[in-house]
């Protein structure tokens, strides 16, 4: 994929490219206006963090001035609180469709892995176990599919928002889809070239373990095992969190795919850890909150299922699920995409004085 060319510096959160060794402007005489401020989200030319003057400037949902964990999950509740309608809304809405893809998919093709979940006596045959198999793959598969594309225009939308409820502005729905209705498709360009790389990294690492355990002897397979998963585990983590703040990039500064993915290891280096722990909170949190919210209604399933002695994949499991994957996606998901939004724009203002910007156009 391409990278999209960028629009004129003055536009949106386009970074304009800086010039060749720029010369800060001289500093005006004590008591002098400030000069007006630069249109657009771009990089500061100044390249320093924001003046005491500006240190208590909160136009919006966190203060202009490089934030604290806390601060960047604050920050991320108080936009679902500002603009509740559009959030959670939206938020609903999205997960909503998700969950009934997920539920149709369940019931009708799903439906052929119930002998998986039976508890029988009579042992299936080879045939009967690849045929149940089958169909949960494909079930499975139809969901993590329309998961990702409710992931990714919720994504594209919640960053939008985000960058209105900062300088404190107004987030319409109409006007935040207009504005990010252009950056789907590349966020979802994105999204699946990550996801192929993931998948390629750990099929490599199995196959060679696999061919070694074959080839050579099961103990030399098991002995290659070992350092494999570890650089296994260090390479997805470095990939995941080098490119974490690449959605906000793209959909904020109109970056192509290459561009954004680029832009947003250049701002997480020198910050990995902090980076790496501050999504890994971030996640953690989601999943327990969501599991909690979510697993009430699994246990209702499984009760109901149980005492119809029929499958899980009934229609009245599969709609206690549906109901509880939509509450709590509803919760979670808009805290997450914030979150991510809200480490974007404060590395930005650690390394690129954004805070003085955004600072001086909310003035």
């Amino acid at each position: 994929m391409s990278q999209e060319p960028q629009g004129p510096p003055g536009g949106g959160w386009h970074p304009p490219v800086p010039p060749v060794q720029p010369v800060p402007p001289p500093a005006p005489p004590a008591g002098a206006p400030l000069p007006p401020p630069a249109p657009g989200w771009g990089p500061s030319p100044y390249g320093a963090p924001a003046t005491p003057a500006y240190a208590a400037v909160r136009p919006g949902v966190v203060p202009l001035r490089p934030l604290a964990v806390g601060e960047i999950l604050d920050g991320a509740v108080q936009t679902a609180r500002a603009h509740p309608r559009v959030v959670l809304g939206l938020s609903a809405v999205a997960v909503s469709v998700g969950a009934l893809v997920g539920l149709v998919a369940n019931t009708t093709v799903g439906a052929g892995a119930a002998p998986l979940f039976r508890d029988s006596t009579v042992p299936l045959t080879d045939d009967q176990a690849t045929s149940a198999l089958g169909h949960l793959t494909a079930a499975t598969g139809i969901s993590a599919l329309v998961g990702v594309l409710v992931h990714v225009v919720l994504t594209g939308m919640l960053v939008g928002v985000l960058g209105r409820a900062v300088l404190g502005r107004p987030a319409p729905a109409g006007e935040v889809w207009r504005e990010v209705r252009p950056r789907l498709l590349p966020l979802l360009g994105m999204t699946l070239l990550l996801a192929l790389v993931s998948v390629l990294a750990v099929a490599v690492v199995v196959v060679v373990i696999a061919v070694a355990a074959v080839a050579v002897a099961p103990v030399a397979g098991a002995l290659l095992a070992v350092p494999l998963l570890a650089g296994l585990v260090v390479l997805l983590a470095w990939l995941w969190t080098a490119t974490g703040v690449a959605a906000p990039a793209l959909v904020l500064e109109k970056q192509g795919v290459r561009g954004a993915l680029r832009r947003s290891v250049r701002l997480v280096r020198g910050s990995f850890w902090r980076v790496l722990g501050i999504q890994l909170l971030v996640q953690i949190g989601a999943s327990v909150a969501g599991g909690i919210l979510g697993g009430v209604f699994s246990v209702a399933a499984f009760v109901v299922s149980r005492a119809s002695d029929g499958s899980l994949y009934d229609v009245g499991p599969q709609l206690l699920v549906a109901v509880g994957s939509v509450v709590s996606g509803t919760l979670t998901a808009p805290i997450v995409a914030c979150s991510v939004g809200l480490l974007y724009v404060d590395l930005r203002m650690r390394r690129e004085g954004l805070d003085l910007e955004l600072a001086r156009a909310a003035a």
